[in-house]
């Protein structure tokens, strides 16, 4: 594959996917160095700790996952796979309830928003520990969701995000990624309102690490 680690591989880049899950997983074990990863570490490599969701928390992964990046040698790709807001919402640990969500108390819906706001809490402690290395400011830091939440479309999720009243046309127009990305210096800044997936991601990393895209991408 001409995947993204590949071409960066090609440009002087270490690379690193790490997934704290099972390695047979979508067969990543066997996908990940056809990609252009040159190490993977998975749920034997990153350990055991606390479970949320289907494996091992993402505040303990992301923690982990910080010194293991600062010992790489740059320029590198770190590619890193979080668990925790993949659906069902429906056992999230009530030590991590720190919300007042009211009447969404014990719903799908109300423990993503738990989750959510534990992953940001943990996300902010990531950056943050890459901005206490001096790595913060000559890299490109992106986030991006592989598919839509899973929950049902119903009139607590409608309500929460002021859609009005059902229609057709909302599980298509619901059926949305987030895609962040966090530059060096501040360079860029706001919405871009061209639509776009998943495959422009790699394109526009490309682009804003000043690597010249294959005519394939």
């Amino acid at each position: 594959y001409d995947a993204l680690p590949a071409v960066l591989r090609r440009h002087g880049y270490a690379t690193l996917s790490a997934h704290a899950f099972e390695r047979g997983f979508w067969n990543r074990a066997v996908l990940h160095p056809r990609y252009g990863f040159e190490r993977s570490l998975f749920q034997r490599e990153i350990g055991t700790g606390e479970v949320i969701g289907w494996g091992l928390a993402d505040g303990t992964f992301l923690q982990r996952m910080a010194p293991q990046i600062a010992q790489l040698e740059e320029p590198f790709f770190a590619f890193l796979i979080t668990l925790g807001l993949h659906h069902p919402f429906d056992q999230f640990p009530s030590r991590h309830k720190v919300l007042s969500v009211g009447s969404l108390a014990d719903t799908p819906l109300g423990n993503y928003i738990h989750a959510m706001h534990y992953l940001d809490g943990h996300l902010e402690r990531f950056v943050t520990a890459l901005e206490a290395s001096g790595m913060l400011g000559r890299t490109v830091v992106a986030l991006y969701g592989d598919h839509e939440s899973g929950l049902d479309i119903d009139g607590n999720l409608r309500q929460l995000l002021r859609l009005g009243e059902w229609d057709p046309s909302l599980p298509l127009r619901m059926r949305r990624v987030p895609f962040f990305a966090l530059l060096p210096g501040a360079v860029a800044g706001g919405e871009v309102a061209t639509v776009g997936g998943h495959v422009d991601i790699a394109p526009t990393l490309l682009h804003l690490l000043g690597v010249p895209r294959p005519d394939t991408f």
